[in-house]
C-alpha cells in the first residue's frame, strides 16, 4: 500500500489518495482509494486506476498546486513487472478531479530527484558537495 497526502487549493480541500495491492498467485490486483478530510460522509471512494501495474518508486512525492508528482514503474497489469518490463514514468494525481495523467521518462533520469521550486515542478540532479562545501542543483525539467 502506499498513500499520498494531497492539497487541492481550489475547492481547498486536503485529500489521501491510496494505491492498494494485493498479489495472488503470479498476478496482482490493485485498487485506488481517495479520501476528503473533512468530508461529512468520513468514506473511502474508489477511484478510476490507471490501465497498468504502478510501483511507486521510493523517492520524494510533491504536491503542487493541486497536482501530486511521483515516480513509478510501470508494467503490463495482471503480470508481475520484471525490470525489463516496466517502464520509468512521470505520474501526477490531479487531487481535485482525482485523475491520473503521466510522461514517460528515460531510464537515466532514475538519479534525478523531484523538487518544488517556488511552486513549480522540476525534475533534477543534487550535486555532491564541492572543497568549498557548496552543492550545486542541475535542474533537468521545469513545469510551469
Amino acid at each position: 500500500m502506499d498513500g499520498f497526502f494531497g492539497y487541492d487549493p481550489v475547492e481547498n480541500q486536503y485529500k489521501v489518495f491510496c494505491m492498494i495491492r494485493a498479489r495472488a498467485s503470479q498476478t496482482f490486483e490493485e485498487s485506488y482509494k481517495v479520501f476528503t478530510l473533512g468530508d461529512p460522509k468520513k468514506q473511502w471512494r474508489i477511484i478510476q486506476g490507471f490501465e497498468t501495474f504502478l510501483s511507486p518508486t521510493m523517492t520524494t512525492r510533491v504536491c503542487i498546486n493541486g497536482k501530486i508528482y511521483f515516480r513509478a514503474s510501470v508494467g503490463r497489469y495482471g503480470n508481475i513487472p520484471k525490470p525489463n518490463d516496466s517502464q520509468n514514468m512521470l505520474l501526477s494525481f490531479d487531487v481535485r478531479s482525482e485523475r491520473f495523467y503521466h510522461a514517460e521518462l528515460p531510464d537515466q533520469s532514475r538519479s534525478l530527484t523531484l523538487v518544488n521550486y517556488k511552486g513549480m515542478f522540476d525534475l533534477g540532479k543534487i550535486m555532491p558537495r564541492n572543497k568549498n562545501g557548496v552543492r550545486l542543483y542541475c535542474s533537468c525539467l521545469l513545469l510551469y
